[in-house]
């Protein structure tokens, strides 16, 4: 398992005053903007990608390779204002009213059979749960959170949303998530891809602790592997 070193890789970075220089981003931008209500505010503590044998291949001249599960588990705290109608910031018990919760993106990756040190990354779906499932008290606040939130947001989706929507379910197969997941025992939001999209990062750095890659979209990320005696650091 590796431990990512470097600022998150994802789009939308939230500015801010910070003071423990936390990464911060919205839930949509966590999401590919599908879990709602897309406008929660997620601070990011960690990231955690294992990555194991999937599916050897036998035949040597296959040109797709060995096959490796690459998921990404981001643990993160969702701020969820209980005092929403509030138009003063400073009045908003945002500290009492946060929710740690768990976003687990799965995929898989293989060697591309046209580029040395290049592994072809698909994502297949991911799924958003609360860590503290047991406590009482953020089971409630999570409930009133994520209560009718997709009913909400089909509402208040423009035109060229709802042809968003429907091209990615056509296209990409996408099983959305939806309110009556908040009703299940686990109180778990997830989404599945039938053709999932794939991508690529090449390796440009490899060793028994360190490895540096970099993304289709040149975003260089550094991360640690695992030990038994690591402490995991918050990450900016």
């Amino acid at each position: 398992e590796y431990f990512t070193l470097s600022a998150p890789p994802f789009p939308g970075k939230i500015e801010n005053d910070n003071k423990n220089r936390l990464a911060q981003f919205t839930l949509g931008r966590l999401s590919f903007n599908i879990f709602q209500p897309k406008n929660l505010v997620c601070t990011v503590k960690s990231i955690c990608n294992p990555v194991s044998v999937h599916n050897a291949k036998n035949d040597d001249s296959s040109h797709v390779g060995t096959e490796f599960t690459y998921n990404f588990i981001v643990d993160l705290i969702i701020h969820a204002p209980s005092n929403e109608d509030s138009n003063n910031d400073q009045h908003r018990d945002i500290h009492n009213s946060d929710i740690e919760a768990t976003i687990i993106t799965k995929g898989f990756c293989r060697p591309s059979p046209d580029v040395n040190n290049r592994m072809m990354v698909t994502f297949t779906g991911s799924s958003l749960f609360q860590k503290k499932k047991s406590d009482k008290a953020t089971k409630l606040l999570w409930n009133k959170k994520f209560a009718n939130a997709y009913r909400k947001a089909d509402r208040e989706r423009s035109y060229s949303g709802w042809m968003l929507h429907y091209g990615l379910k056509w296209f990409l197969g996408l099983t959305y998530p939806d309110d009556a997941d908040a009703l299940d025992k686990e109180h778990e939001f997830s989404f599945k891809m039938k053709y999932p999209f794939s991508s690529y990062f090449d390796v440009l750095y490899l060793d028994e602790d360190i490895r540096i890659t970099k993304g289709s979209r040149g975003t260089i990320v550094v991360v640690d592997r695992m030990k038994d005696s690591t402490t995991i650091a918050t990450i900016s």
